[in-house]
């Protein structure tokens, strides 16, 4: 079931339908804690509202599910990119090149 909410939320991303795909992820997260895709692909829709304090805890909670999960990575920089905090963005990629 998770993985058919999981295309839905791709295909809103898709169409930008931002919120309508952070419901949907919501809900496969409740079924499924432990897939960082869910919390990273939430992490992208939340930024792309602007809510880039929601898109970085999403993206954290990604990599607290798997540190080696370099898109979460590139979710978290990004999140802090968008609101100008440039010092944590390098600290964020610094920290994603020592891992891999």
């Amino acid at each position: 079931e998770a993985d058919e909410l999981k295309y839905d939320e791709n295909f809103l991303l898709s169409q930008k339908e931002f919120s309508e795909a952070i419901e949907k992820y919501t809900k496969a997260i409740q079924l499924v804690l432990t897939n960082p895709v869910y919390y990273s692909n939430q992490s992208a829709a939340q930024s792309q509202l602007g809510a880039h304090d929601k898109a970085i805890k999403e993206a954290m909670k990604a990599l607290e599910v798997d540190l080696g999960f370099i898109k979460a990575h590139s979710r978290l920089g990004h999140g802090y990119f968008c609101p100008g905090k440039y010092e944590k963005v390098l600290e964020v990629f610094l920290t994603c090149l020592l891992i891999n």
